[in-house]
């Protein structure tokens, strides 16, 4: 059956169609229903007014949301697989209250967050993101470093610097000195990255990238 041995989760409601109608179909199919949406989550099936904090998690997870026109097309046989490969509407495109996962450069790759703010980067050409992270944090990232919550990430062990690293300064005025950084942009006083630290003493001290490596 198409969907033997998943987990389907249904959020809100469909206009010509009971709740009980929709979760019969897929158990029909080989479905699974669970109230939840979870990592062990296989696909959710979203109708009118869904739980918006369920429907963010489950795109933060990577879990295939399908659309109205896709449950039919799953009823009528349709596998699952190539209607993920559609789309839910079309290409997703980077836009103020996306979900997104920063899967390069040089901060807070892995990180998933939502876009709070996306306009023109005033560093170079392209565009830039402010995003929230789930760790609370907020983060400034250019377009080319992001990517979807199921998107892998580059070099993913590679020690890197960024916002919260432990890091130690490696020349300079200040060479010897460690601290976290707290503070992680663009230099404005040439090309590559700047950081804020606190070092052991309390201090604030202002460093560029190449000064710098993980502590």
């Amino acid at each position: 059956m198409t969907l033997k041995r998943k987990k389907a989760v249904v959020l809100g409601s469909f206009e010509d169609l009971a709740a009980n109608d929709v979760t019969a179909a897929l158990r029909d199919l080989g479905a699974t229903i669970v109230d939840d949406v979870n990592r062990a989550a296989d696909l959710v099936v979203v109708g009118d007014e869904p739980d918006g904090r369920a429907l963010k998690k489950a795109r933060a997870y990577g879990i295939p949301v399908l659309e109205r026109w896709q449950f039919d097309a799953l009823v009528d046989g349709v596998e699952l697989s190539e209607l993920v490969d559609l789309g839910n509407q079309g290409p997703r495109e980077l836009e103020k209250g996306a979900t997104v996962k920063v899967v390069s450069g040089p901060e807070a790759v892995g990180m998933i967050g939502e876009i709070f703010w996306w306009g023109k980067s005033k560093y170079g050409a392209g565009m830039r993101a402010g995003i929230q992270g789930v760790d609370g944090e907020k983060y400034w990232i250019d377009e080319e470093h992001l990517g979807w919550p199921e998107d892998a990430v580059e070099n993913p062990t590679e020690p890197r610097l960024g916002k919260g690293v432990e890091a130690r300064v490696t020349g300079g005025d200040h060479a010897g000195a460690q601290g976290k950084i707290f503070w992680w942009g663009k230099s404005k006083y040439g090309s590559g990255m700047r950081a804020g630290l606190e070092d052991e003493t309390g201090e604030t001290i202002w460093v560029d990238e190449d000064d710098l490596e993980p502590a």
